[in-house]
């Protein structure tokens, strides 16, 4: 159900970037299994290197490039997570 949920939720993130229907839902699922599986087969590989093809990854399933401000807040975005989990971290 977990997964069920999860692929809702990204399908319904496609629909709302106007994605109709079933390019929506193909599209989700391309994401969620993709990166399912890309857990389980390449965790060696740096975050660094993975945000850096972001834009890539983005338009294989977008077919649009992604604006660069959009990924420079995104990649601010990143470094406050990791600024939280560092903080966290340290309360230990």
């Amino acid at each position: 159900i977990e997964d069920d949920a999860r692929v809702a939720a990204l399908t319904a993130m496609f629909e709302r970037h106007g994605f109709d229907g079933d390019r929506a839902i193909v599209r989700a699922r391309l994401l969620y299994h993709g990166q399912i599986g890309y857990h389980l087969l390449s965790r060696d590989e740096p975050l660094a290197r993975r945000v850096e093809l972001l834009p890539e990854y983005l338009l294989a399933l977008t077919g649009e490039m992604v604006p660069p401000a959009e990924l420079q807040q995104f990649e601010h975005f990143l470094r406050s997570l990791r600024e939280v989990q560092r903080v966290g971290r340290s309360a230990r």
